[in-house]
């Protein structure tokens, strides 16, 4: 598919992540689903400032992300969010 038929100023770029395409042309690839993990009022958490949260609760959201990509065949990625340095050294 073309840039022109979006009538795109600008070039599009593809990057890769962890073995996943982004980017590029509209429709050239599967769109990539990014499941955000540990925001702000997320239930898996348990403290914030320690990072503290549900790893076996954690573990099957991740197990689900990753079915739901391999049955529809859309690539997926976590968004991983921390409210301190510390909460985020755990998160990671």
């Amino acid at each position: 598919m073309s840039s022109r038929l979006w009538n795109l100023k600008a070039e599009q770029k593809t990057f890769e992540i962890g073995g996943i395409s982004i980017g590029g042309v509209p429709g050239q690839r599967p769109v990539v689903l990014v499941g955000t993990l540990f925001y702000h009022g997320h239930k898996l958490v348990k403290d914030e400032n320690t990072g503290t949260f549900d790893e076996a609760a954690a573990e099957e959201l991740l197990k689900s992300q990753d079915e739901m990509s391999d049955k529809t065949g859309n690539p997926a990625m976590v968004d991983v969010v921390g409210a301190s340095v510390p909460a985020m050294k755990q998160h990671l």
